[in-house]
């Protein structure tokens, strides 16, 4: 009889067992999906918008990251200033190594979306999504701004190249920006008109050395070409990451005078410092949220 009560109570606990071990199974993946212990962060604290540009579209991205490789994002809506009548166009703008790449349990998405509008000045103070069916509201913790300066007051100072894209990982790189002088001017400053401070500024005119910002102002000859080179690094006044996407506008700041009258004229550029450009960006993103959070 103790013989059937021993194989009996093995039997038990031989089951018991395979039942633990099936739980554990099930519940390890839910612990790799949770390093953070958050499912998704919506990064609008991580996108900084100020441009001055002559054109009225607006384009912007920001990333989500996420548990989930197969959410379902629409975009609902922007409340801000002169945001109703605006043309919004959304896209998922996730690079396609990235698509795929899975880390500590997260993925990481890039969505973007172009502002087509009439206006001359535009403010988004947050986005409405639909997330897997369900409607949410983020607030971005920088207003984006967006405004349209004339292009004719660029006046006799063409741009020839100006960079257009760098990545915010890595921004302490020389920028080049070369101008073409039309007529004979003076240039007063170059700068950022936010997010960046200049750490180093170089002045070459027609391939000359000039000197940096104590070279300013300087006058140029027509038919000139100038070549300046500033370093940048983020601005202590408007902190930022090196994860944030960033959309400011470089400015030549001149005066041209013509029978003795001088007239001022700002040329606005633009400049777009990615957030995520690569792996190793998406996975230093996701350690980073991770850090914050524990």
């Amino acid at each position: 009889m103790s013989d059937i009560i021993n194989m009996v109570y093995i039997h038990v606990v031989k089951s018991i067992t395979v039942l633990i071990l099936f739980c554990i199974v099930l519940v390890l993946p839910g612990c790799e999906v949770q390093p953070g212990g958050k499912q998704q962060y919506i990064n609008t604290n991580m996108i900084k918008y100020d441009l001055e540009v002559f054109y009225s579209n607006a384009g912007f991205d920001m990333t989500i990251v996420s548990t989930k490789n197969d959410s379902t994002i629409e975009f609902v809506n922007f409340w801000g200033k002169n945001c109703d009548d605006m043309d919004v166009e959304y896209n998922d703008d996730t690079y396609e190594y990235l698509k795929n790449l899975k880390y500590r349990g997260y993925y990481v998405r890039i969505i973007g979306f172009v502002c087509s509008t009439y206006s001359d000045s535009i403010q988004i103070n947050g986005v409405t999504l639909k997330i897997d069916g369900v409607e949410q509201q983020f607030a971005f913790e920088t207003p984006l701004v967006h405004e349209v300066v004339p292009e004719e007051e660029f006046g006799p100072i063409m741009f020839l190249s100006y960079p257009s894209f760098i990545s915010t990982t890595s921004i302490d790189n020389e920028l080049y920006y070369v101008f073409s002088i039309e007529e004979d001017c003076t240039i007063d400053s170059f700068g950022f008109n936010n997010f960046y401070d200049i750490q180093e500024l170089l002045i070459e005119v027609d391939g000359s050395m000039v000197g940096g910002k104590e070279a300013l102002p300087l006058d140029v000859k027509k038919g000139s070409r100038v070549n300046i080179r500033p370093r940048i690094e983020l601005s202590s006044a408007q902190p930022s990451t090196d994860f944030d996407w960033l959309y400011t506008s470089p400015m030549l700041r001149y005066h041209h005078t013509v029978d003795g009258t001088s007239k001022n004229y700002s040329m606005t550029l633009s400049l777009v410092s990615q957030g995520v450009s690569n792996e190793e960006d998406a996975k230093a993103l996701i350690d980073y949220l991770i850090a914050r959070e524990s």
